[in-house]
């Protein structure tokens, strides 16, 4: 049995398991996050005798999306920060949706997270910042876990 780092909450250490007998090999994913890349490097290097070209497949081909709700009284300059933010983390905003209530704003983002940069952990920590210091609250979830909420 190999212990695999997972992404899943700060503040936690999750893994993953590669469980091997003879010559058959498992993985056991049930870890919420995605994998690291030092968990990616594993499995390519490693000599399991597993598809490894289906996880390599899904890892460049599945676009993985995040919604990104932002809300807090309007000021200028809110979308500009919480997209450059995305963009320094390679995260492409695919569509947006804001709106003003009164004096608050009111944000929805779609976001291709397929390419970020960063545990999503750290990612959603770091959006959840930004939102402190300029007195919004921002919240990432994922979009399978946002599906899931929403399901009947």
């Amino acid at each position: 049995v190999t212990p695999l780092k997972a992404d899943h909450a700060k503040g936690l250490d999750p893994v993953i398991f590669i469980i091997e007998k003879d010559d058959k090999a498992i993985l056991y994913a049930h870890d919420t996050g995605y994998f690291l890349d030092e968990t990616w490097e594993y499995i390519e290097k490693s000599n399991i005798k597993f598809n490894k070209k289906v996880f390599f497949m899904l890892r460049r081909y599945i676009k993985m999306r995040a919604v990104i709700t932002v809300v807090g009284k309007d000021t200028v300059g809110i979308l500009a920060k919480v997209s450059t933010f995305c963009a320094e983390h390679d995260v492409n905003v695919v569509d947006v949706s804001q709106t003003i209530l009164q004096d608050m704003f009111c944000m929805i983002m779609m976001c291709d997270i397929s390419a970020i940069d960063c545990p999503f952990g750290t990612f959603v920590d770091e959006a959840a910042a930004i939102g402190d210091r300029n007195n919004l609250k921002v919240h990432v979830m994922h979009e399978d876990i946002f599906n899931s909420m929403h399901r009947i």
